[in-house]
């Protein structure tokens, strides 16, 4: 629904966000990182204009947000997320609803394997 509700402004004010949390990846700033990282997938989901799907994500954010830090402890784990960041990214860019889908899903998948790995 992103890729075809979406407005440029809404697409590139993500694109700002998504090029920030590059900046705190590559500083250092775990913190800043995170809170952002929060902010993207709420952004994801508010760019689908559907109320319904917004209250179903953030009654599930809500559960799982301490967990969710633990999912990026190692450096590399790290900039694996980032980068599946930058590809969901991409895929909205260009309004690729099927690759946008494709990498959502590997990438929640990847964020519970990461979190159970450090459980």
């Amino acid at each position: 629904l992103a890729c075809q509700r979406a407005t440029d402004a809404e697409i590139g004010e993500l694109r700002r966000k998504q090029d920030r949390m590059a900046t705190f990846f590559a500083n250092h700033r775990r913190m800043d990182y995170y809170k952002i990282n929060i902010e993207i997938h709420t952004g994801f989901v508010a760019l689908a204009h559907n109320a319904e799907l917004a209250a179903l994500h953030a009654n599930y954010a809500g559960r799982v947000k301490r967990i969710r830090f633990s999912g990026s402890s190692t450096r590399d784990k790290w900039a694996e997320a980032l980068h599946e960041h930058e590809q969901m990214m991409r895929a909205l860019e260009d309004r690729d609803p099927d690759r946008l889908a494709d990498v959502m899903r590997r990438h929640m998948g990847l964020i519970w394997e990461r979190v159970r790995d450090t459980l």
